[in-house]
């Protein structure tokens, strides 16, 4: 299956929605908005219920180098306290040199 930019979103929320056992999620910017209605801010909250669910979840998130221009490294780094926080298993991937 073919999922483009604009139908991601929509397909990652309904699948997460209806997980019943494990969701294995591999993110390169994981941003935090303020807006409750912003679509990371969704993608966060479609988590965080699906694990008081009981939905075991691992989540990997991109960590450059800190000068590197995509910033992933500082993006992520909201989310994933807050994944961490609520106890979902979330991981950077190996800093690259």
């Amino acid at each position: 299956m073919k999922i483009l930019n604009e139908e991601y979103f929509s397909c990652v929320l309904e699948e997460i929605s209806e997980a019943k056992s494990t969701i294995d999620l591999i993110m390169f910017h994981f941003s935090f908005s303020k807006s409750k209605t912003h679509i990371t801010s969704k993608l966060f909250d479609a988590l965080s219920n699906a694990h008081k669910r009981g939905v075991y979840i691992r989540v990997i998130l991109d960590r450059d180098n800190q000068e590197d221009l995509y910033m992933s490294n500082r993006i992520n780094k909201v989310r994933y306290d807050d994944l961490k926080s609520i106890g979902i298993d979330v991981k950077f991937d190996i800093e690259q040199s």
